[in-house]
């Protein structure tokens, strides 16, 4: 849902500004990761995330990475491999979350800050690919299939679930 309007919001905006494009088509899995593959820069600012694919998916695809400091994505996206920005966590105002939670808190990061990162990304772009190679490395390294499947074997060894 869309209680806000904020859709709305965003579409007038790029109504007036020609270089932003709304996409709202859906994509297969290989049509999403080409998108992403073949974008500068991945930008997530999320107020809230479990896990933070869209993140993971752009240091996987060797991308400099602009995300929030906060939630799921901060297992990998740190100083070392992306960019993060500072969140002030601050109350969710009533009827803003589809799932109404009394006394909940969201992220809630700086457009400035996150510009500030754009230009750094533009500025200095081969210190910008060096940290999305760094990002890269430590996806392929701990976050493959083979990582996890790893990890779980030892959790559950460890558990006595599984056999040594």
């Amino acid at each position: 849902g869309d209680p806000n309007r904020q859709m709305q919001k965003i579409h007038r905006i790029a109504f007036w500004d020609q270089r932003i494009s709304v996409i709202e088509n859906f994509y297969t899995t290989d049509e999403f990761h080409k998108l992403i593959a073949n974008a500068n820069v991945v930008v997530s600012t999320h107020r809230a995330e479990g896990f933070g694919y869209i993140p993971a998916f752009g240091l996987v695809h060797g991308l400099p990475v602009i995300t929030t400091d906060y939630g799921g994505s901060t297992d990998f996206c740190t100083a070392h491999t992306s960019l993060p920005v500072h969140a002030t966590l601050v109350p969710v105002p009533d009827g803003h979350s589809i799932y109404q939670t009394r006394g909940a808190n969201w992220a809630d990061v700086s457009p400035d800050a996150v510009a500030q990162k754009l230009r750094w990304v533009y500025d200095t772009q081969q210190a910008a690919n060096k940290l999305a190679r760094t990002g890269q490395s430590l996806m392929r390294a701990d976050y493959s299939f083979s990582a996890q499947a790893e990890r779980y074997k030892t959790r559950l060894t460890d558990l006595g679930c599984f056999p040594n």
